[in-house]
Order: structure tokens, then C-alpha cells, then sequence
């Protein structure tokens, strides 16, 4: 479950923490509490926070240049807990007629993600960018969350490129079964 963090500016780390970043591949009218409705584009974004993982589903109303961060209600969570609370931000962001793609963001090399990192609107203020102090040295490479792979508009497994992500994260076939796996 996720909740909107109004007093929120930017997403407070470093692209050595970011485990996974999906971005919407058009923008999409949205209407927020308090707010004009607008276009909006959408991301989501898994990083570690220096005490476990984090996921922020962003809102970037294109108009009036606003972001809206929706952050998972749980706190810090472990890989595990993380690949299903993933699974739930992308739901959310698809149940708001977004339709995501994956911007593998750890398969870049490190000035890539850095270029990118600082290019994305929730890490900037009106075109600048956001001041984020330096983090101290990111623990150990945590492998970046898998969605969960099951789909929980009819409660099974469906053909939806969100199920698709999932599945192929978690590394299973396309009916659910460990890829190399024996039966």
C-alpha cells in the first residue's frame, strides 16, 4: 500500500542505491486531491534507503511541474518483502492507466546511471538539479526486488506486459515455472 508523502520533494539518495527505476511510456491525465488535473508522467522506484528497501511510486504533473510521491506505507523492507510491495507500486501506477517500462538502470555503467539519475524529474527542481547530500558507501549490491508474479486483477497469472516484467525478474518461465528448472 502506498500513501502520498505531501511534504516530500525528491526521492534522497544516490544512483549507487537505486535498485530499479520504470518509467511511464506516455503521459497520462490524473486528477489529485487538492489539485488541477493535469498530464502526468509516472515512475516507479526501488532504492535502498541505508536500512532496507524502499519503493516510491512518483507523479510528475508536466503543467505546473508538481511531483506527487506516493511511498510504500511499510517502511523499510527486506528483497523479498520488496519484490511484492514492487509488484504492488506498478499495479498502482497501471490502475491509473499508466503503462511502464523497465529503464534498466543497474545494467548501465556508473556515469550513465549518474547522467540519468540526475536527469529524471524527481530528482530535479525545476530543471535543476535537486541537492541531495553524498550518502556514505552503499552496503553490498542487493539484487533489485523481483515484482511479484502474480497478477491481482483476476488473482492468477496474465498475459499483461506487467506479468510479463514479473515473471522474467523473478526468473520464470511464462507459466510460473523456474526458467532450466526440471519436471
Amino acid at each position: 500500500m502506498y500513501q502520498w508523502e505531501k511534504q516530500r520533494t525528491s526521492l534522497a539518495t544516490v544512483p549507487g542505491r537505486v535498485l530499479r527505476v520504470e518509467r511511464s511510456i506516455a503521459d497520462v491525465q490524473v486528477s489529485l486531491p487538492g489539485l488541477a488535473p493535469e498530464s502526468a508522467c509516472a515512475y516507479v522506484c526501488a532504492y535502498h534507503d541505508g536500512t532496507g528497501i524502499r519503493v516510491a511510486v512518483v507523479l510528475h504533473l508536466l503543467q505546473s511541474d508538481q511531483l506527487a510521491f506516493y511511498m510504500n506505507i511499510d517502511g523499510p523492507l527486506d528483497s523479498e518483502a520488496a519484490g511484492k510491495v514492487l509488484g504492488d507500486g506498478l499495479y498502482f501506477a497501471e490502475s491509473l492507466g499508466f503503462t511502464l517500462g523497465d529503464l534498466d538502470f543497474r545494467r548501465l555503467p556508473k556515469d550513465e546511471q549518474e547522467e540519468l539519475w540526475s536527469s529524471l524529474a524527481f530528482f530535479m527542481v525545476k530543471g535543476q538539479a535537486r541537492k541531495v547530500a553524498a550518502a556514505p558507501t552503499p552496503p553490498a549490491p542487493v539484487a533489485p526486488p523481483a515484482p511479484a508474479a502474480a497478477s491481482r486483477r483476476a488473482g492468477t497469472a496474465d498475459g499483461s506486459p506487467a506479468a510479463a516484467r514479473a515473471r522474467a525478474a523473478a526468473g520464470l518461465d511464462a507459466v510460473g515455472e523456474r526458467k532450466g528448472s526440471a519436471t
